[in-house]
């Protein structure tokens, strides 16, 4: 796909923090790991929840108690297409819409179903000056 960055993300699991280690972070309670690199935060678990659920992602198991400390793994997988073409972001026909945090900046995005039944999540690169 020209002027796009495709990305998937696999073998995820969710970081439940201690308060220790809460103590440390921009006010998380959770972390989410892909492949052992760090990829997302959260404060609360029903943002947690949102996040997995707009990706049709499912944990694999409950999350601990807040601040209980420990890690769940994540079933399933999900893409990104981070876009610079203005007119073929604006053709995605959607299941869902909403904003991703793309340097640090909230964005729009547009989540569709590929055919094998994984969730991708479109959005324009933050830094393309055409993005709006």
């Amino acid at each position: 796909m020209e002027n796009a960055y495709v990305q998937e993300f696999d073998r995820m699991y969710v970081v439940s923090l201690t308060p220790d280690t809460h103590e440390r972070t921009c006010g998380y309670w959770y972390t989410l790991r892909a492949r052992e690199t760090a990829h997302t935060a959260f404060r609360t678990a029903d943002e947690l929840y949102r996040w997995l659920s707009e990706r049709g992602l499912e944990l694999e198991s409950p999350l601990p108690e807040q601040g209980a400390g420990g890690w769940i793994p994540v079933t399933g997988r999900y893409r990104t297409v981070m876009d610079r073409d203005r007119d073929r972001f604006e053709a995605v026909e959607p299941i869902l819409v909403t904003e991703v945090t793309d340097n640090a900046e909230r964005t729009p995005a547009k989540i569709t179903q590929d055919p094998d039944g994984v969730r991708v999540v479109h959005f324009m690169n933050i830094n393309y000056r055409d993005r709006y």
